[in-house]
């Protein structure tokens, strides 16, 4: 079991990314160190994004789970696969819509920034 948090400056995100371990390790450390149970996943699932609530700190926590990664191309795909799932996640909590860029306005550039800034991240840390 691989875990990482990558910090995300302009929205001030830090997702916390499980990696390179079943499904049902991924749960048992959940329920350990945050006190949630996981019961919504598939135990087949190659990746999933998660959300939670942090009952001691109030704030949600976003988790990336992925069975495997490393930088195989399918892996890699369910890593972006999941990106976007946070992407839209985080943007929707900031009331950021995603949109064709229209007069002037970020419109789907602030999600392509965050959708690039991750994925780099991730990269760096898995040595890639």
């Amino acid at each position: 079991m691989k875990i990482f948090q990558i910090y995300e400056p302009l929205f001030k995100t830090q997702p916390i990314f499980i990696t390179n371990c079943s499904y049902s390790e991924l749960a048992k450390y959940l329920k350990k160190k945050y006190g949630v149970e996981e019961k919504d996943g598939c135990i087949t699932t190659t990746g999933q994004c998660l959300t939670y609530l942090d009952t001691k700190t109030e704030s949600t926590l976003r988790i990336i789970y992925l069975k495997k990664l490393d930088k195989k191309p399918e892996n890699l795909g369910a890593l972006i696969h999941e990106l976007f799932h946070l992407v839209v996640r985080v943007l929707e909590d900031r009331g950021v819509p995603i949109v064709k860029d229209v007069r002037n306005m970020p419109g789907d550039e602030t999600a392509a920034y965050l959708m690039e800034f991750y994925f780099s991240e991730v990269l760096k840390k898995i040595s890639i």
